[in-house]
């Protein structure tokens, strides 16, 4: 400990990655919120289902909108200056400085030979500069109808991300990203003539879907935990890469009305979400057991290895309104609902089997 002050340098360092996971949390919630209800959404535009053996191939894409939120509650071992960004908001971002406390008197601790405020900075990650938050979803999906009133789809994407950002910088990389969609139709009304046969539909529509991210980057990226010179205690940052993955069921019933070649539809979801956002490396910090002048009579390691630890879920309840206009072998599908953010998708369609 110091010889100036009564401080448990490890119980003060455990409080970094706990308040610093709850703002990457904050700072991803307009991505992570949404994307849950990215695939589903943009996959069904019609309750019809297809006939059997009927196989269509569908390009669908979609986006969610919302407000940028952080949760900026640090607590008292962290100073806060200048603008706290999401991933979506402001491009500028302020400064967040970790400083150590004395445990009796709650007083931040200084150098007593320099006057240096006993802490290091945290670098705050910027913001895209849009204002608001998006959840995009670009899927190409096969979908073929099984018989009795049910089809099945798929879709994957795998290494699109990656060749979007391969030249953003020389310190990121994103060595691997994939996004797969499964989902299941069936048209209840299948089971009643008298409506089916009138262009009334009913379908329950399952889907469950998947994004896997993972980024190597150079400490130059994330940028510097900056911290006065001294010779009683150093830090070296030994971040190297992140990983993110967002796991997600959705369940909806979606009733339509078929009027000549186009489906109108109302529909009602529910969308169940799994994330985690973790940190690859860390914080590796040394300070002397002493302040005493020419004396720091050794040197402690501490290690911070989880700085980012994020491992969130929740629910969403979502409805909203939907047209698919159907030409030939081509059909256009939009779609836009409303829950806890809006939600706009469109799909184009071109059958390639018609079936029976």
């Amino acid at each position: 400990g110091f010889s100036v002050a009564q401080v448990d340098i490890q119980k003060q360092l455990d409080q970094i990655p706990m308040k610093f996971t709850n703002y990457v949390d904050g700072y991803m919630n307009d991505l992570t919120s949404n994307q849950g209800l990215a695939f589903l959404n943009s996959l069904n535009t019609s309750g019809k289902v297809l006939n059997q053996w009927e196989l269509v191939f569908k390009l669908s894409a979609g986006s969610g909108l919302s407000k940028n939120y952080v949760n900026a509650d640090f607590g008292p071992n962290f100073i806060v200056s200048g603008v706290v960004p999401s991933l979506f908001g402001s491009a500028e971002s302020g400064e967040l400085f970790f400083q150590f406390l004395d445990d009796e008197t709650g007083l931040p601790l200084y150098n007593p030979f320099t006057g240096d405020q006993f802490g290091f900075d945290i670098p705050l990650l910027p913001g895209l500069g849009l204002g608001y938050g998006l959840s995009p979803a670009v899927m190409p999906v096969l979908s073929l109808g099984v018989g009795y009133g049910t089809e099945v789809s798929f879709g994957i994407l795998p290494g699109v991300l990656g060749l979007g950002t391969k030249n953003l910088s020389d310190d990121f990389t994103l060595d691997n990203d994939l996004m797969m969609s499964v989902g299941l139709k069936h048209n209840v009304f299948n089971w009643v003539p008298a409506l089916n046969e009138k262009n009334y539909y009913l379908s329950l529509g399952i889907n469950y879907s998947l994004v896997s991210l993972g980024a190597s980057f150079s400490p130059a990226l994330f940028g510097g935990f900056d911290l006065p010179e001294s010779e009683y205690y150093s830090l070296t940052n030994t971040l190297s890469g992140m990983e993110y993955r967002s796991s997600n069921i959705g369940f909806e019933l979606i009733a339509t009305k078929k009027l000549a070649f186009v489906d109108l539809s109302l529909f009602g979801a529910y969308h169940s979400s799994l994330y985690t956002v973790q940190s690859i490396g860390g914080i590796d910090l040394s300070v002397a057991n002493s302040f005493k002048v020419n004396n720091p009579d050794g040197f402690t390691s501490y290690t911070i290895d989880n700085l980012i630890d994020v491992n969130s879920s929740f629910g969403t309840l979502f409805f909203g309104a939907a047209a698919q206009f159907n030409v030939g072998p081509v059909s256009l599908g939009l779609k836009y609902g409303i829950g806890n953010v809006q939600y706009a998708a469109v799909n184009l369609g071109f059958r390639i089997l018609k079936g029976n």
